[in-house]
């Protein structure tokens, strides 16, 4: 994979770093069920709820209901073509139901701009957050 300077120095290096949304909901599943409340990962799951990148991405349909929300965020470059390369959020939730589920939207190459493509990782994210809930209450 690429560190952040390389990608910095040749975007297209980003290309090289690569995870499907499926394993990143799992890890993040597996952080939050079993690691966020051990040392040192504690110090991990206080980052990513205090995460305040992205809050127009998932986090935004959800800010209203006091959820416990961990997400990191991830944003590509532009690309020659006018793209923006990833725009990504991935992440825990933790309702106050007790309610808990792990989300991780990836857009690549999106041909909206950042504001357009992160009101469909939101869109995204009140859709899994609607239809958990609205599935608990029948």
């Amino acid at each position: 994979g690429a560190s952040e300077e390389d990608m910095h120095r040749d975007p297209y290096l980003s290309y090289l770093n690569r995870a499907t949304p499926l394993a990143m909901a799992q890890l993040f599943d597996r952080f939050y069920r079993e690691l966020r409340n051990t040392s040192p990962y504690h110090e991990i799951s206080a980052m990513l709820e205090q995460c305040r990148t992205g809050l127009d991405r998932l986090a935004v349909p959800l800010l209203p209901t006091n959820a416990t929300i961990g997400h990191k965020t991830g944003t590509g470059f532009p690309t020659p073509g006018g793209r923006i390369s990833a725009i990504n959020d991935c992440g825990y939730v933790c309702l106050l139901d007790g309610t808990s589920y792990s989300i991780a939207v990836f857009v690549a190459d999106s041909g909206y701009d950042m504001t357009a493509t992160s009101d469909i990782i939101a869109e995204i994210s009140k859709i899994v957050w609607k239809s958990l809930t609205e599935h608990k209450k029948k």
